[in-house]
């Protein structure tokens, strides 16, 4: 497998004014528990710019990892220093699963 790393990506769960629904984010940081759940997503918008935003968890969606080759067609967005990245597979899936379940938690 080529060089690279893993993020965190999602996706919106209904049209907003910048950005698509179901389009795909990047986790940046994120603020879990105490009832207000959130996080920091970079998502690229209709017009082709990153949008750096905090949001509430239950409009995304589809948590999962997702490899990030270097010098790839994804690197430009992820080639921003806010992005969280993980080193390992392992460690981007138990991040995604807890959102997810952080997330479930949050619908009921």
């Amino acid at each position: 497998m080529d060089a690279g790393r893993w993020a965190v990506v999602c996706n919106q769960v209904v049209d907003r004014a910048a950005v698509r629904g179901n389009a795909c984010s990047y986790l940046a940081d994120f603020n879990i528990g105490n009832g207000n759940d959130r996080v920091r997503v970079v998502t690229v918008s209709r017009g082709g710019r990153l949008i750096n935003r905090w949001e509430d968890i239950r409009r995304l969606k589809n948590f999962r990892p997702r490899f990030i080759a270097d010098g790839g067609a994804l690197a430009k967005y992820t080639g921003n220093p806010q992005i969280r990245m993980w080193e390992s597979k392992q460690e981007a899936e138990r991040k995604a699963a807890e959102l997810t379940v952080s997330q479930q938690r949050e619908l009921r």
